[in-house]
């Protein structure tokens, strides 16, 4: 398993059902860091062993280790968690617009809606939801359409912001966000 930055970091050796299980539960990943996107990665492993290996007829020292388990995240340049390429699009433009926000985790709590990012600086408001919806099959439009009505009763109209990204040309008109109470 190649990693960035791994200079005295053990040889990860991926057992093949491990790497079966990585391409099923983490396709998206594996996919964006196939696109050059940063990818991190936790590992479970069993000790390091040092072993040797010959070069020039000399035996040379190397660590390795067996991965027992792993998960993959894929992260921004900042290493916020993104969720889909679209979050990584409004991750990028509330960075570029010096926003104050925060990416709620899904281990971050109990409740069944959150939104994708939280904006932390506006104006009389404590929190302005922010939601990413990126597809359009009948289960997501159906997933869509509870978020929306949670948005409409805990935050009420106008409180919260949405971007239907999955829309022909939606990468060239994103909603502008709520305005900020920093100055530019």
């Amino acid at each position: 398993m190649p990693l960035g930055q791994a200079a005295g970091f053990p040889a990860l050796d991926v057992p093949a059902d491990l790497i079966s299980r990585l391409n099923r539960s983490f396709a998206r990943e594996l996919g964006d860091w196939r696109r050059g996107q940063k990818v991190m990665l936790i590992a479970e492993t069993d000790p390091p062993v040092k072993k040797f290996r010959q070069r020039d007829g000399k035996p040379v020292p190397y660590s390795t280790c067996r991965v027992i388990d792993a998960a993959l995240m894929t992260v921004s340049a900042r290493f916020i968690p993104l969720d889909s390429s679209w979050e990584g699009v409004i991750e990028e433009k509330l960075w570029q617009e010096k926003r104050h926000f925060i990416k709620p985790l899904r281990y971050d709590g109990e409740a069944d809606v959150f939104p994708d990012f939280l904006l932390k600086d506006v104006p009389g408001r404590e929190i302005v939801p922010l939601e990413v919806f990126g597809m359009n099959t009948p289960d997501y439009l159906a997933r869509k359409a509870v978020k929306l009505a949670h948005y409409r009763e805990e935050y009420g109209e106008g409180n919260w912001w949405c971007w239907d990204a999955y829309t022909a040309g939606a990468a060239n008109n994103i909603p502008p966000f709520p305005d900020s109470q920093l100055i530019k």
